[in-house]
Parts: structure tokens; C-alpha cells; sequence
């Protein structure tokens, strides 16, 4: 008989396995007490909290080489307030930020070798793997992995030689993923997520939507994104006045902009790593947000979606200055942000 399913059921498992190093023990000394459980549970997403500012100091101190810029972007990350709601909340994203930024720092630190062992490979689909068996979105990875390849070949004119480091680590990554797939397709007669949430989730609830209109509300749905970015969390009153919002989003979006351009005129392999980090998952969202509104669903890109790319959006904005006080300012308006959100959102919502 086929499980009951649910709106985690199809989802891949790992982080919720991961979850029981702190499930099991609370709900065994607690005698199955619920809230004793439910918040033993959230460690294991403090743990990835904690992990992936690891990660993004390693990744900061490797690209700036100044500590105290690194130090200012890193905690421009850290108070954000998707990354900290996700940081307490019982939710595979703060996983996947985790793994994004170890998926990061790992190429990096790969980007200066002319060849490649087996056993790298190896490590490397199954580093794939384990991204993917956390969360799906982060199947966009092999995007990201595949232009590593692609330009380390043409910079070495060696580029059959690493299509083909290309297509071993593919072999291993679906060889690793292979119980899960098989698991899905016999369970949900699919291999990806989306249509059990169309099938079970969703309603056609737009109108036909003209095709040249298509392109705007595809990326007008990433705005949902930075306006979390913003602090805009959950459902409930009261909310920050809406020009906060939208000057917060305008302005992330336009210095996001500017340092794009400056990455690509600077050419740097480094920064162009974290350029594409970033691209691969939004990418990936592009293609869910055309998919949904193709199929005139209702969609939204929220901020735990792209929470994996909020920290090279940080270095990419920073990068687009390239100055220390630029670092400085937005540590401290990221400090105000916080303050802001908790005294007039926070506070008032729960416990006022």
C-alpha cells in the first residue's frame, strides 16, 4: 500500500534523517513530550545555521584576503531575517544554504587544478548528491559544475578532457541519487517534485496569461524574494510601511546589477565562480516560475527558496564597489535592518 501523502512527502529525505540526531533522543528522555520534541528538533537547523557561516567566512577570507570586509559581509548574512528565521524553523532551506556555501568554497578551492583524480570526482558527486538528497532545487548545481568544467577546459585547452570528468561525476551523481528516483517514480510515478505539488497542491487559478506578457511576470514573481530579504516574514500583522519594501528591493536589485557588470568586465575566474553560483539557482527558479505561470499557477519565489544565493548576492553587490566602507555600510544598515524588523514586526506580531 502506498504511503499517505503529504506536503514533506515528496520531498527528498536527507535533511529530515538528519533531524532525528536531535529528534530521537528529546522524544525518547521526553517520553514523547510534543514541545520538548518539536524544539530539540530545530537544532539540527541551528547546526546548519552555524555550519554555513562557516562556509561563507571560508569563502569570504578566500575571495577579499581582508578579514574585516569579510568579517562586515558575513554578518550582513548572518542577521539577515530569512537566514535567521531559517536558521530556528524545522525546514530543509537552511540545509541547502549549508551545502550551497560548501558546494562554493569547494570549487574555489578547486579552481587553480589542472587535473582531476577519480577519487575527486568521486567526492564531488557525491558532495551532488548529498545537495540533492537535501533539497531538489539543488539539482541546479550540475549546472553550476558543468561551466566549472566547461571554462577550466578552454583556460587549459584540455576541454574533451574535462567534458569527460563531466560526464564520470554525472554517472556517480545519478548512481548515488538512483534509490531515491526509483523511490519517487513507484511512490509518486515521477522523478521530480513539482508535479505533486501541481497535482495535489495547486489550482489553475490564473487567467490565460498573453505569451508576451509572460516574460514580466516571471520575473516579476523574484520580487517575493528580496522583500524577504527585506524582512517581510510570514503571514500576520503588523508589517513595516510597503516603500520600505519596494525602495529595499529596487536598491538590492540595481547594486546587484552594477556588480554583475563589474564582474564580467574584471574577468577574474574567482569572482566569475560566484557569478555563476548565483546564476545556477536562480536559473533554476526562472524555469519554475515559467513553468507555473505556462500552466497558469499561482507563484512565488520566496526568500528561503534563494536564501543559497543570498551571501554571493551580498559579495556581488559588494563587488560592484570594491571598498571597505561599502562593506562597513551595509553591516550597519544590516544591523539597523535587523533592529527594525524585530522591534516593529516581531515583537508587536508575538508578544504584544
Amino acid at each position: 500500500q502506498s504511503p499517505p501523502i503529504t506536503y514533506q512527502a515528496h520531498h527528498p529525505p536527507l535533511y529530515h534523517v538528519s533531524a532525528l540526531l536531535f529528534f530521537k533522543p528529546a522524544y525518547l528522555i521526553s517520553q514523547g513530550d510534543l514541545i520538548i520534541t518539536y524544539y530539540a528538533t530545530k537544532l539540527i537547523s541551528a547546526l546548519y545555521y552555524a555550519l554555513s557561516i562557516y562556509f561563507a567566512w571560508r569563502i569570504g577570507t578566500f575571495l577579499l584576503k581582508n578579514r574585516k570586509v569579510a568579517a562586515y559581509l558575513v554578518m550582513v548574512y548572518a542577521i539577515n531575517p530569512v537566514t535567521l528565521k531559517m536558521g530556528v524553523s524545522i525546514n530543509p532551506d537552511i540545509a541547502s544554504t549549508c551545502v550551497a556555501m560548501a558546494t562554493l568554497f569547494v570549487f574555489l578551492k578547486l579552481s587553480k587544478k589542472i587535473s582531476f583524480s577519480i577519487k575527486t570526482i568521486l567526492l564531488l558527486s557525491l558532495l551532488l548528491a548529498i545537495s540533492t538528497l537535501i533539497k531538489f532545487q539543488n539539482i541546479s548545481y550540475v549546472l553550476f559544475i558543468f561551466a566549472f568544467f566547461i571554462i577550466r577546459g578552454f583556460q587549459l585547452k584540455k576541454i574533451w578532457m574535462f567534458l569527460r570528468y563531466f560526464g564520470i561525476l554525472l554517472f556517480f551523481f545519478l548512481l548515488f541519487i538512483s534509490p531515491w528516483l526509483w523511490f519517487s517514480y513507484t511512490t509518486y510515478h515521477t522523478i521530480t517534485p513539482s508535479y505533486v505539488a501541481y497535482r495535489f497542491f495547486c489550482t489553475a487559478n490564473l487567467i490565460s496569461i498573453p505569451w508576451l506578457r509572460i516574460p514580466f511576470e516571471v520575473l516579476y514573481e523574484f520580487r517575493h524574494a528580496f522583500f524577504h530579504f527585506a524582512g517581510f516574514l510570514g503571514w500576520g500583522e503588523p508589517y513595516p510601511f510597503k516603500p520600505f519594501f519596494i525602495v529595499y528591493a529596487g536598491s538590492f536589485i540595481f547594486a546587484l546589477l552594477l556588480g554583475v557588470r563589474k564582474i564580467i568586465q574584471i574577468k577574474d575566474k574567482n569572482w566569475l565562480l560566484v557569478l555563476i553560483h548565483a546564476a545556477s539557482i536562480c536559473l533554476f527558479f526562472l524555469g519554475v516560475s515559467i513553468t507555473y505561470k505556462v500552466n497558469r499557477y499561482s507563484c512565488d519565489v520566496q526568500g528561503r527558496y534563494l536564501l543559497s544565493a543570498l551571501f554571493p548576492f551580498i559579495l556581488i553587490v559588494w563587488r560592484g564597489s570594491n571598498k571597505e566602507p561599502i562593506a562597513r555600510y551595509l553591516f550597519l544598515f544590516s544591523i539597523w535592518q535587523y533592529l527594525f524588523i524585530l522591534c516593529y514586526v516581531l515583537i508587536p506580531r508575538y508578544y504584544v
